[in-house]
């Protein structure tokens, strides 16, 4: 091949405060040595259209999909190959092949290597829905943040994921839909991204749909962070409240605030 394949990843976020680290993880296993690629967060930063590119992934959720499509609607116009992933498309994946060459459900990693693999060899067989296997965890690399223009988004907002999925099946959420059950990070895997933080960052935020998912692993996670005295957010069922040594130790590794469902 005589040049590196354009790649270009687009997110639509909902909401303005926490960045998604979604396409800096399908980032994080793209192969470098084949592919240029780019984040672009349509929110924050200007879409350049008319540059070239050979393919573009889209992640959005119910509240932008009508964007969504709109910018994979325009790609396809142009001859370049279009995949779609995200909660409403995983919910509803033959409608998001409506307006996409390939649409992925749930968890991207996999299914966007063997995509990434049939582009470089036969980029007419990337279609239709894919469903692959979960990534292990334990082998996936930092995600490329790098990548992200996150000087843009709020200092106290700097993303961080110890874990997918949660291990209850509450009615009114989706995490059982978009991942392969209830999995953690190795802690050395979250204790080099707080390491990677850039020096302006104020706070983190934990991205996880349920930090304390296995509270055993959150107490040795939380032990471990004690040392670095940041300040960070994050997810929990409201049962986290209910041990006062367990709010504790959150508070002693520099948890200033809850979400809780």
């Amino acid at each position: 091949m005589s040049r590196k394949l354009r790649v270009k990843l687009i997110t639509i976020p909902w909401e303005l405060e926490v960045p998604t680290l979604t396409l800096a993880s399908v980032a994080a296993v793209t192969p470098e040595a084949y592919f240029d690629i780019c984040i672009v967060d349509a929110v924050r930063e200007r879409i350049v259209l008319d540059e070239p590119v050979d393919l573009v992934g889209i992640s959005a959720s119910t509240p932008r999909i009508k964007m969504a499509y709109a910018l994979a609607d325009y790609y396809r116009s142009q001859g370049v190959v279009v995949v779609i992933g995200g909660h409403h498309v995983t919910a509803l994946p033959d409608e998001g092949l409506e307006h996409a060459d390939a649409v992925v459900c749930g968890e991207g990693e996999t299914s966007w290597r063997r995509i990434c693999d049939q582009m470089l060899t036969n980029p007419k067989s990337i279609s239709g829905i894919y469903k692959d296997e979960a990534p292990d965890l334990a082998t996936l690399p930092q995600p490329r943040i790098d990548l992200m223009k996150i000087e843009r988004y709020q200092s106290f907002y700097y993303p961080i994921i110890a874990s997918r999925g949660c291990p209850q099946t509450c009615s009114f959420c989706f995490a059982k839909r978009m991942t392969h059950g209830y999995r953690t990070y190795p802690i050395a895997h979250v204790i080099e991204q707080i390491r990677r933080r850039p020096k302006w960052v104020r706070a983190l935020y934990f991205v996880d749909d349920n930090l304390a998912g296995d509270i055993e692993y959150t107490r040795e996670l939380f032990r471990e962070m004690r040392r670095f005295k940041i300040p960070f957010g994050m997810q929990v069922r409201h049962e986290f409240s209910h041990n006062q040594d367990d709010l504790r130790l959150a508070r002693e590794a520099g948890c200033g605030f809850i979400s809780s469902g």
